[in-house]
C-alpha cells in the first residue's frame, strides 16, 4: 500500500478564524475559515492530513481541536474520533492531530514565508502580517490614499476659492472617514 504525503495544516488561522486570540489551549471559541470544509475534501483524497498548532503539546491541546472539528463539522455522517484522529467515512476525510510538527511535504501555516533561497532582511520579517491581518492593513492603506487625494483636492479648492460648497462637503467626508476608522480601533482595543 502506497502512502500519502503528508500536509501539515496549522490550526490557528488556517482552520479556525483565530479572531478572539489566544484564550488558552482548550479555549476555541472562533468559527472556521470560509472554505475549510471543502479544501479539506480536496486535501484529503491526495494528502494525509496533520492538523498541528501551538497547543498540539500542551494540556487539553489536541483533545480540543479535534472536538472543534467535530462540533463545526458540516459533514452529515457519523464522525469517529479515536487516539487524536478523526474519520468522516462518507467524504473521505482523515484528521491527525500530533503533538509534535511532522515531516511534512508541505505545510499551510499563516504565519510563515517561503524561502526562495533569498534571505529577507530583518525590517520585511518584522512587518510580516498574517492574511486576516494583511486586508485590515491594506484597507486602512486604501483608507489613507482616499483621504490625502480628498485634502489634496480640498487644498486645491480652498486656494481657487473656488467651490465652497464642494469643500464643505469634502470636509465632512474627511471627517466622517476619520471618525469610523477611530471608531474602529477604539472597537479592537
Amino acid at each position: 500500500m502506497q502512502h500519502k504525503p503528508i500536509l501539515c495544516l496549522d490550526f490557528d488561522g488556517v482552520c479556525h478564524s483565530y479572531t478572539s486570540g489566544w484564550q488558552g489551549a482548550a479555549v476555541i471559541p472562533d468559527e472556521p475559515v470560509p472554505g475549510l470544509w471543502d479544501a479539506l475534501q480536496e486535501y484529503a483524497k491526495v494528502f494525509e492530513i496533520h492538523v498541528f498548532s501551538a497547543r498540539s503539546h500542551q494540556e487539553g491541546g489536541q483533545v480540543a481541536m479535534c472536538n472543534w472539528f467535530d462540533k463545526h463539522a458540516p459533514y452529515s455522517s457519523s464522525c469517529e474520533a479515536w487516539e487524536l484522529a478523526i474519520v468522516w467515512h462518507d467524504v473521505g476525510v482523515c484528521l491527525n492531530f500530533p503533538d509534535n510538527k511532522t515531516p511534512a511535504l508541505l505545510s499551510l501555516d499563516d504565519r510563515a514565508l517561503t524561502f526562495n533561497g533569498t534571505w529577507p532582511s530583518a525590517e520585511e520579517l518584522l512587518a510580516f502580517q498574517p492574511w486576516n491581518k494583511a486586508v485590515e492593513e491594506s484597507l486602512r492603506a486604501q483608507r489613507d490614499r482616499q483621504i490625502k487625494g480628498l485634502l489634496m483636492t480640498l487644498g486645491a479648492l480652498a486656494e481657487a476659492r473656488t467651490g465652497l460648497g464642494k469643500v464643505d462637503r469634502m470636509i465632512s467626508l474627511v471627517l466622517q472617514m476619520r471618525r469610523d476608522e477611530w471608531q474602529d480601533e477604539w472597537n479592537t482595543e
